[in-house]
């Protein structure tokens, strides 16, 4: 036998009920999605706080990193002088021949029937054509090229002498275009010998380093 549910309440009752039940289910959802948007709120103003706490501590990092770095200053001041001072010197003494180098070398190679009048070294540098003025200035002109040149004048008994000695010249290092400008035979205090000028052209050396000491060396 089924069942049968008869609601005596008038309908105006049953109406009414069923309003408050929408009513509150609105008010639980509104209350809800308030507690939402507060809870992100809290959230923003944390993670802000949170974030001006460590900008304000990295700005008194660097703060404190500046005041440091001031007081270094002076030193690199001086190394970017020194570091200057040093790229003037090389530049100024560019590549130097090795001279010990080279007259040790001329010097165990010299024959024993052979001896030195004069021994000149010379440098010679391209004189810089002047600037032509006008509205623009001109580039930079590039280092100039510099010439080395040893000439070596003596005696000796005879021609051959002179061949070999060239010979041996060849093996000093530093020396290059080694070549004999005269060789005549002359009268030397009543006797006949013969004397000679040769030249050879000086290599350039490594470039120049300017040594600088440290304090912990």
């Amino acid at each position: 036998m089924a069942e049968i549910n008869i609601n005596l309440l008038p309908p105006e009752t049953i109406a009414e009920r069923k309003v408050q039940r929408r009513r509150s289910l609105t008010l639980l959802a509104g209350v809800l999605v308030l507690v939402v948007f507060i809870s992100v709120y809290v959230g923003l103003v944390v993670t802000t706080l949170l974030a001006r706490t460590e900008a304000a501590g990295l700005r008194a990092e660097r703060e404190a990193l500046e005041r440091k770095a001031a007081a270094y200053q002076r030193y690199a001041d001086m190394q970017q002088r020194i570091a200057r001072t040093e790229t003037l010197a090389e530049q100024a003494v560019g590549s130097p021949p090795d001279w010990a180098w080279i007259l040790a070398g001329l010097g165990v190679n010299i024959p024993p029937n052979v001896w030195l009048t004069d021994f000149v070294a010379t440098c010679e540098t391209p004189a810089t054509p002047p600037a032509v003025p006008g509205p623009t200035p001109a580039p930079a002109a590039a280092p100039a090229l510099v010439t080395r040149e040893v000439v070596i004048r003596g005696w000796t008994f005879d021609h051959p002498s002179v061949a070999r000695w060239i010979e041996d010249i060849h093996d000093v290092p530093g020396l290059t275009d080694i070549r004999c400008q005269f060789s005549s035979e002359e009268d030397f205090h009543g006797k006949g010998m013969v004397r000679f000028e040769i030249k050879a052209t000086v290599l350039p050396g490594p470039a120049f380093r300017l040594q600088t000491g440290r304090g912990d060396e």
